[in-house]
């Protein structure tokens, strides 16, 4: 779904990565956040137009409270630089 709708869907994973407030589980949030990598990863020349939202998101991840966020964060910010460039 991510691949035929990026505009709506990356939004709306991106806000599921951060709600550890309204009761989504660790492994859930761990789970978008992969997902957020494999759409960048498939979004090819695309990815320029949804690299900011998903870098912001990865970077505010490194500031979680959870040890496992951080470091999944700190990784997808690592696969997206690759993609990149």
């Amino acid at each position: 779904l991510g691949d035929v709708r990026p505009h709506e869907i990356i939004p709306i994973l991106i806000q599921d990565f951060h709600a550890s407030s309204i009761g989504i589980t660790e492994d859930v949030r761990l789970k978008v956040g992969e997902a957020c990598v494999m759409i960048a990863q498939r979004c090819g020349q695309m990815l320029p137009i949804f690299a900011p939202q998903l870098m912001d998101c990865f970077l505010r991840g490194l500031r979680d409270a959870s040890a496992a966020i951080r470091a999944s964060s700190l990784s997808s910010i690592g696969e997206m630089c690759q993609v990149l460039r």
